[in-house]
């Protein structure tokens, strides 16, 4: 039978009281009521660890109550006077690490229970959990975003505690229910305080053993445009986790039915509309899946025109630049168009950057971005959206120019603080190292500088760069928002240009059939296991003021040619360059440069680097560490 206990979770204070281990008393609790009880607040907390007593007239902290016997000495006091003994919590935790319940982590919090699992509810629910979980209680925490299964022992006390669903990182759960089919329903909340947060979710969890439901996936071709608006949908990246079965597919579609794996739709007048797949399997299994589909408002089309080569750079070469714009539902001035330029270092963070719309300078400050965006600053703070805590934007405003502001906000991230924007106390992290701290507050501050505006055509300066980086990159962006139409929401549209070193490394090859040889000891790899017919292709290129290509090679084998067919294996060649034949191995010696040239072929292409050695039979023809691009 059920025991009839009651668990639930209270919200600690921030304070810099310790306790009895050395440990701040900003403590979380999970607490077990067996029966009516005094849990503790305000004279106790956690393991009926004792405040002091503050003495406002002196400021001094004296002896606190006795957790045996709790007397109640307030004046305004109308009940009993010795409350009944303090009853500790069953679960606490505070902001650092817990050496008691390690598993909870450290952060910001808030502790949630949650319902306890019973099997007997369940007997015939398709989703019912395993009896694993029989009699776990479920508690969950809204700031750190994790769910703990807890087990009891014969006599109902707390034996440990395990994580549930760790793989999936929660926003801010604040509602736990089991359904009647087993099902778990959780509410998030969503990342931020009293916004309208767009993860903001009810989500179900369903538990399956044997067969296993079919998920559904669904990719259009068009999410926005005009009326009418045709979209092609597909259902290819739906699978099926138990091999051999045999799926089916259903669309619905503004009130009209298709099969198949593939269905194409017309949506005649502008609106919101949701499309659903279903996807069944012959075992009785199915998924589902929605997207939805805006009709009315057509993204912008923004385009950025040079006469320059819009994939290398050159030294002493500037890049000019013109940006054009046009929306069919707005008059549209390139002076609307927002415009970025800067030198990336380390070229593979440009991804970043286009995936988050950022100006190319902040990527100084992507390690405080990243340590922000992973510790628990978000459940209290966002860039420009008001929560409990000010916006980054208004920290920055605040401190600008200050002297010593830096190490004024490395404190107060690392110890805490409160009195500066209201009553709320920050939270401390005092596991974070003082160099992480600073790169969060130099990318805090960062968001207050102003920077200057581009115009919409000019010519840009590629002068950021050292002789040997050859791992940055300049990207140059432009992005524009329309006003919206018809009802849909502004949509986005955006063109940029990335311009890397000329320098490429053989080995970075998009598609070929050679080999990749990496010596650890000489920093370096190269491409070998050439032969008479291999190939290595670097999609996307633009050939347009190359003049000459140079490959640095060693003469490891028969010899042979290399040409340089534009957009497919058997297409147009425009470079042939002569390697000869040597007996060099390893990556020691024998490596040349030689350079070829190369026919004018302006705009982007494919390029297949194709090499050719008829009499050679099945020998290996030479070795290539790397290919530079000349425009001279």
């Amino acid at each position: 039978a059920e025991t009839g206990y009651l668990y639930f979770g209270d919200v600690g204070p921030d304070t810099k009281l310790k306790a009895s281990d050395g440990e701040l008393m900003s403590f979380d609790e999970i607490n077990q009521v067996r029966k009516p009880g005094y849990y503790g607040w305000p004279y106790f907390l956690g393991n009926n660890e004792v405040f002091g007593k503050y003495d406002y007239a002196t400021g001094e902290l004296g002896p606190g109550k006795d957790p045996s016997k709790p007397m109640n000495e307030s004046p305004n006091n109308t009940g009993l006077r010795e409350l009944p003994p303090a009853r500790p919590a069953m679960i606490w935790y505070g902001k650092t690490n817990s050496k008691y319940f390690p598993l909870v982590g450290n952060g910001g919090a808030s502790a949630m229970a949650g319902p306890v699992y019973y099997s007997k509810h369940f007997k015939d629910a398709p989703y019912k959990l395993s009896d694993y979980y029989d009699g776990k209680l479920f508690i969950y925490e809204w700031i750190r975003g994790w769910i703990m299964a807890v087990s009891f022992d014969e006599a109902g006390n707390f034996k440990e505690m395990e994580p549930f669903l760790d793989h999936w990182k929660f926003d801010a759960p604040v509602d736990m229910q089991f359904a009647p089919d087993g099902a778990i329903y959780m509410l998030e909340y969503g990342t931020n305080w009293f916004s309208k947060n767009t993860n903001a979710r009810l989500i179900r969890i369903e538990y399956a053993e044997g067969n296993r439901k079919p998920v559904a996936s669904i990719a259009v071709d068009k999410q926005y445009g005009a009326a009418p608006l045709t979209v092609s949908l597909s259902a290819s990246g739906s699978m099926d986790h138990d091999e051999g079965d045999k799926l089916s597919f259903s669309w619905l579609a503004d009130g009209d039915n298709y099969e198949g794996a593939t269905a194409s739709h017309t949506f005649t007048k502008p609106g919101i509309y949701d499309v659903e797949l279903t996807v069944s399997d012959n075992h009785g299994g199915k998924g589902t899946s929605s997207t939805r589909i805006y009709v009315g408002n057509t993204p912008p089309e923004v385009h950025i025109r040079t006469t320059s080569n819009r994939s290398f750079y050159w030294d002493g070469v500037a890049f000019d630049y013109a940006v054009e714009a046009r929306d069919n539902e707005d008059s549209v001035s390139v002076g609307d168009v927002a415009l970025a330029f800067g030198y990336i270092p380390h070229g593979k963070d440009a991804a970043l950057v286009l995936s988050g719309g950022q100006d190319p300078n902040s990527l100084r400050y992507l390690k405080g971005q990243q340590l922000i965006a992973n510790l628990d600053c978000k459940s209290c703070h966002s860039i420009d959206k008001e929560s409990v805590g000010p916006t980054y934007q208004a920290v920055a405003v605040r401190y600008a120019g200050k002297p010593g502001v830096e190490n004024l906000l490395i404190d107060k991230i690392i110890k805490g603080g409160s009195g500066n924007w209201g009553e709320r106390a920050m939270s401390p992290h005092p596991e974070l190292a003082e160099g992480d701290a600073r790169e969060m507050v130099r990318y805090i501050l960062s968001l207050g500088q102003q920077r200057q505006k581009l115009p919409p055509e000019g010519c840009l300066l590629l002068d950021a760069h050292r002789d040997r980086d050859t791992d940055g990159v300049y990207l140059l962006s432009a992005r524009y928002t329309d006003q919206g139409a018809n009802g849909i929401p502004p949509l986005n549209g955006h063109d940029h240009i990335l311009l890397r070193n000329p320098l490429v490394q053989a080995e970075d090859f998009d598609a070929g059939n050679v080999s990749i040889a990496t010596v650890t000891t000489a920093f370096m790899s190269y491409v070998y296991g050439i032969r008479n017919g291999s190939y290595i292709l670097f999609r996307g290129v633009d050939l347009a003021h190359v003049r000459h290509i140079g490959y640095r090679a060693q003469a490891s084998g028969a010899g042979g040619t290399v040409e340089l067919h534009l957009d497919s294996i058997g297409g147009p060649v425009v470079s042939r360059l002569e390697i000869p034949a040597g007996n060099f191995s390893g990556a020691e010696s024998g490596w040349k440069e030689m350079v070829g040239s190369v026919d004018e072929s302006p705009g982007k292409h494919d390029l297949y680097f194709v090499f050719v050695n008829g009499e050679a039979g099945d020998k290996a023809l030479f070795s290539i560490d790397w290919l530079k691009f000349y425009n001279r």
